[in-house]
């Protein structure tokens, strides 16, 4: 029975730790990363870069599906060029 008083006891002195810790860094004290800085530079930044990766991409399938478009276009093409001859 003592076992899992102790287990008890210390997994409550971890969480108060773990309380104290984010307490602490949300405090008004210096962070690690400053609310400013993710709101100035980070963000910013990050959409940018998720902009132009998206950009990407989208060019990439548009070029896809010209491709396929064109070699539809072409297939059209030779086959009534095909039905021409035969019925023409």
């Amino acid at each position: 029975m003592r076992r899992p008083k102790f287990r008890l006891a210390l997994c409550a002195a971890g969480l108060a730790a773990a309380l104290a810790g984010g307490a602490l860094a949300l405090g008004n004290g210096d962070s690690l990363i400053s609310l400013s800085y993710l709101t100035d530079t980070f963000l910013p930044s990050a959409q940018s870069q998720l902009e132009e990766i998206q950009n990407d991409a989208m060019q990439e399938a548009f070029g896809q599906v010209k491709t396929v478009d064109e070699a539809m276009d072409e297939g059209a093409a030779e086959a009534q060029a095909i039905l021409d001859e035969v019925f023409g």
